[in-house]
């Protein structure tokens, strides 16, 4: 067993996952495999995959979206920790090494992330950016975390423990599934916060499925509805926790859409969450927002 195994969901990443894969090989720290799962590419990236075969394991699945990629990458995965990276970010050469100090530090937590850097494609990286120590917190678990991390860190910034991760069933396939699978682990022991130095490059280009449109909305009524449900762990006794979480994502995901003019979504984030907004006393938010949704319909019109 090594400690670490490094799972890349691609899909059509052939100008981009061969940078990708060259971070993982530059590691300080060596104890990983690397688990490529390509996701139905029609594009050239198996070919730019064929020289890296003696070094990674390759899967193959129809296209299914990045949660199922990742989900095959956990079923075949050998590692103590499971360490996400997208296909089109990149680590810098000490992610692995600091992950594998706080591992020890903390006595093998559940859930570990990373902060990373935004840069646009074709940005020149910083020499400036150099290793350290890390620097971090830890808390109980995830919930007893006091803000939103989502901001502060990516999928491409995380490492989870292989068994609590299977435990909890891996992602969802309905969008938004690295937020649904954070709120499962919601309760796991061990949550640690690093906040420096960064861990992850988070490239943006057109092609980023985060912003398509289907995709967050789909995402963000599965999460309303598993809440609803009571189907995420903590119970009443969490609920706060759970929905403060929740609420903060989506306020902003809510504004984003007003912004780009789809009010319906942003009206069903508004009227879905209203209660727990209420709850949690966003009282600006609540009303805020139908003057800002009101100026943005007159502006349409």
């Amino acid at each position: 067993m090594c400690l670490f195994s490094v799972i890349i969901p691609t899909y059509n990443r052939a100008e981009l996952i061969e940078k990708t894969i060259n971070s993982v090989l530059a590691q300080e720290f060596q104890d990983y495999e690397i688990i490529v799962v390509d996701d139905g590419s029609t594009d050239d990236t198996i070919k730019i995959l064929k020289p890296y075969q003696r070094r990674i394991k390759i899967l193959q699945q129809a296209n299914k979206g990045p949660g199922a990629a990742r989900n095959l990458g956990i079923k075949h995965a050998k590692g103590k920790y499971i360490a996400f990276l997208d296909s089109d970010d990149e680590w810098f050469f000490w992610t692995l090494a600091n992950y594998e100090k706080l591992i020890r530090e903390y006595q093998e937590p559940s859930f570990i992330c990373g902060s990373f850097i935004n840069l646009q494609i074709g940005e020149h990286v910083s020499s400036n950016q150099e290793s350290s120590a890390p620097t971090a917190k830890y808390y109980k678990d995830f919930y007893s975390y006091p803000g939103f991390a989502l901001y502060l860190f990516t999928t491409s910034s995380v490492a989870v423990k292989t068994q609590v991760i299977r435990e909890v069933g891996g992602f969802s396939e309905s969008g938004f599934e690295d937020l649904d699978l954070w709120l499962r682990l919601g309760t796991s022991r061990g949550y640690v916060l690093i906040e420096s130095p960064f861990t992850a490059v988070r490239w943006f280009h057109d092609n980023n499925i985060c912003f398509s449109e289907v995709y967050n909305r789909t995402g963000i009524q599965s999460i309303i509805e598993t809440e609803k449900d009571g189907q995420y762990p903590g119970g009443i006794q969490r609920q706060s926790d759970r929905r403060n979480k929740i609420c903060t994502l989506f306020r902003a995901a809510s504004l984003t859409f007003i912004r780009e003019g789809k009010i319906q979504d942003a009206m069903y984030i508004y009227l879905e969450t209203f209660i727990w907004q209420l709850q949690l006393a966003r009282f600006r938010f609540l009303l805020g927002f139908p003057l800002i949704a009101l100026g943005k319909i007159m502006k349409q019109d």
